[in-house]
């Protein structure tokens, strides 16, 4: 999936191949593609991520290590000020209820053992802010490891789903409608 990019003067970098990335629903992906696939919807994230595959060298790191190192900082930094970034958080969270509901079993771990649990164990702010973003899977397991990280779940009427932000060459997300 990705292709060796000499363009920057002497630097070899790894640059996901855009062509061939299943980027538009994380159902469709792999526990390996899913990186690639929130490295495609955020923009921002790639020049992390490449910094990250250059440290690696000729290896491909894991999707927990990407997770870890690439994904949750800037989510738990948008999630400290959710107001600035209401529509970078929604896509976020859509992507996070497709991973919950995801048929392969690495792909829920990885949503919970990296994003979730970040996001309790951070502070009881961040989870707050975060249950106003969550889909009915996402909250549920949110509301699981709260207790873990000391978080007392608040009641369930508390979420409100945000109405998602537009993809990249997609129509917004219909919760009722979703064809997959």
């Amino acid at each position: 999936m990705f292709t060796r990019n000499c363009r920057c003067a002497g630097a070899h970098r790894y640059l996901p191949d855009w062509t061939t990335t299943v980027w538009r629903r994380v159902h469709a992906a792999t526990y390996m593609q899913i990186p690639e696939v929130f490295v495609a919807r955020f923009h921002a994230l790639l020049e992390p991520y490449v910094l990250l595959l250059d440290e690696w060298d000729d290896e491909i790191p894991g999707p927990t290590i990407v997770f870890d190192d690439v994904v949750a900082p800037p989510l738990l930094a948008m999630l400290s000020t959710p107001d600035e970034h209401t529509a970078t958080i929604t896509t976020m969270f859509v992507m996070m209820e497709e991973m919950a509901l995801h048929p392969e079993r690495d792909v829920r771990s990885l949503l919970s053992v990296t994003l979730l649990e970040h996001i309790v164990n951070a502070r009881p702010m961040l989870y707050e802010a975060a249950i106003w973003f969550t889909g009915p899977a996402t909250r549920q397991e949110l509301d699981r490891l709260a207790p873990r990280f000391g978080i007392t779940p608040l009641p369930s009427g508390m979420t409100v789903i945000v109405p998602p932000a537009r993809f990249p060459c997609s129509a917004p997300f219909d919760w009722a409608n979703d064809p997959g």
